[in-house]
C-alpha cells in the first residue's frame, strides 16, 4: 500500500503539479484513499453475501463522515486497518441479522445518545499529522456535533417512513465511530 501511494506521489510530483516538497502530505492522503476505497469494497461485498447490502451501506456513510470530523483511533498498519474495520462490518452484520425490531427501535435510541455523548465530550482527537490550532480544533467540533446531530435526525425521518432497520444502520455507524474516540482517554497526550 505505501509503494502504492509512493509511486502515484512520484507520478503527481512529475507530471501533475504536485511538490516534493508536500510530499508527505500526498502520499498520507492517497493512502488514505485508497484505504477508504479497500473498506468500503469490504463492506459492500461483505452486505452483498449477508444479503444486507444496502444496510451496510446505510451503516458506512455516517461512519466514514464522522470519522472525517472526530478523528479518533487509527491502526498503525494497514492490515491492522482492514481487521479493525471488518470487525466493525461482521459485528454490523450479526446485530442486523440478529436484533429483533423492537429491540432494534431501543438500541437505536440507546446508540445515538451513546453516540452524541462520545462526540459532544471527545471529539475531535486530532492525529500528528493534522494542524493542531485552535480555530481549527473548534471547526471540527462544530462539525462533529453537526454531522452527529444530522444522523439523529435522519434516523427519525426512517423510522416515520417505517425503515427502522435503517434507522438502525446509522446509529450502529455513528457509534463504530464515536468508539474510536475512546482510546484517546487512555494516550498520553504531549
Amino acid at each position: 500500500m505505501e509503494t502504492l501511494a509512493h509511486r502515484v506521489t512520484s507520478f503527481f510530483v512529475k507530471y501533475g503539479g504536485a511538490t516534493e516538497e508536500d510530499r508527505d502530505i500526498y502520499e498520507y492522503g492517497i493512502m488514505l484513499a485508497l484505504s477508504t476505497a479497500i473498506n468500503i469494497f469490504i463492506t459492500v461485498g461483505v452486505g452483498i453475501i449477508a444479503s444486507i447490502p444496502l444496510q451496510l451501506i446505510i451503516y458506512i456513510i455516517p461512519f466514514i463522515l464522522l470519522r472525517s470530523a472526530i478523528g479518533g483511533y487509527h491502526a498503525e498498519t494497514f492490515l491492522g486497518c482492514v481487521a479493525a474495520s471488518s470487525f466493525f462490518v461482521v459485528a454490523v452484520v450479526i446485530l442486523v441479522r440478529c436484533i429483533a425490531d423492537s429491540t432494534a427501535l431501543i438500541l437505536t435510541f440507546i446508540f445515538s445518545i451513546i453516540s452524541v455523548g462520545i462526540i459532544v465530550l471527545l471529539a475531535p482527537v486530532i492525529g500528528s499529522n493534522k494542524k493542531n490550532d485552535f480555530e481549527y480544533i473548534r471547526k471540527l467540533k462544530r462539525r462533529s456535533i453537526t454531522f452527529a446531530i444530522v444522523g439523529v435526525i435522519i434516523e427519525m425521518a426512517f423510522f416515520s417512513m417505517n425503515k427502522g432497520d435503517f434507522a438502525f444502520c446509522i446509529s450502529i455507524g455513528m457509534l463504530s465511530a464515536s468508539v474510536t474516540l475512546l482510546p484517546s482517554l487512555f494516550m498520553q497526550h504531549d
